[in-house]
C-alpha cells in the first residue's frame, strides 16, 4: 500500500443494486474510510463509461468477487448474465473496470483467484494470474487469465478464457455452490 502509515487495507464490495464494486481503505487503527458515511462516487467503480478506454459500465447484478494475492488485479462475476468483469487496482487512485468478458454460460456464482506457484512466485517462470469460475446453471468450470496487455498504448487489460473443465461429480451435474483453491 503506498500509504502504511495512513492505509494498510482495502476491501471490494460488489452491490447488487446499483451495479458497482464499492472499495473502501482500512486504516492501521481498523477504521474504514470510503469517502464518508455511505461511500462516495470516487469509491464506486462501474458506473461512469468515461472512467475507462473502452467506454464500460458494470453489467448488471455483480456477484461473486476474487482478487489476486496483491489485489492488482479484481474479476467480478455477474449473477444474471454470463459475464465476468475486470477490474484492476491502482493503490493510489483506486480500482477500475477495464474489460468485460460476456457470452459465458448464465449465472456465474463462484469466483476464485489461483494461487501463484512457487516458481512463479521465486521469477523462475512467468504465469499470468488465473481465476476460476464456476457456474450455478453449467456444469462447467472456466479458468481466466490477466493480461495486463502493458505493450498497447494506453494499455489495455483484458481476460482470456484459458481452459474448461465439465463438472460431473454431483447429482445435475450444475448448481456449484463455491469454489476454493
Amino acid at each position: 500500500f503506498p500509504n502504511p502509515d495512513k492505509y494498510v487495507e482495502r476491501l471490494f464490495v460488489p452491490v447488487r443494486g446499483e451495479s458497482s464494486v464499492n472499495w473502501i481503505d482500512v486504516t492501521a487503527e481498523g477504521k474504514f474510510d470510503c469517502g464518508g458515511q455511505t461511500c462516495d462516487q470516487k469509491h464506486r467503480v462501474g458506473q461512469d463509461p468515461s472512467d475507462n478506454s473502452r467506454g464500460l459500465r458494470l453489467p448488471s447484478e455483480p456477484y461473486a468477487i476474487a482478487a489476486s494475492a496483491d489485489a492488482s488485479s479484481i474479476i467480478v462475476t455477474h449473477q444474471t448474465q454470463g459475464a465476468v468483469s475486470l477490474l484492476v487496482n491502482d493503490w493510489v487512485e483506486g480500482p477500475h473496470l477495464e474489460f468485460v468478458f460476456s457470452g459465458l454460460p448464465y449465472m456465474p456464482i463462484a469466483a476464485i483467484a489461483m494461487p501463484q506457484p512457487a516458481l512463479v512466485q521465486s521469477g523462475l517462470y512467468n504465469l499470468a494470474q488465473g481465476f476460476l469460475v464456476a457456474y450455478e446453471t453449467t456444469s462447467r468450470i472456466d479458468l481466466f487469465r490477466y493480461s495486463s496487455d502493458a505493450q498497447s498504448t494506453p494499455a489495455r487489460p483484458y481476460l482470456e478464457l484459458s481452459a474448461s473443465a465439465n463438472v460431473t461429480i454431483n447429482s445435475g451435474g450444475y448448481d456449484v455452490r463455491g469454489i476454493a483453491a
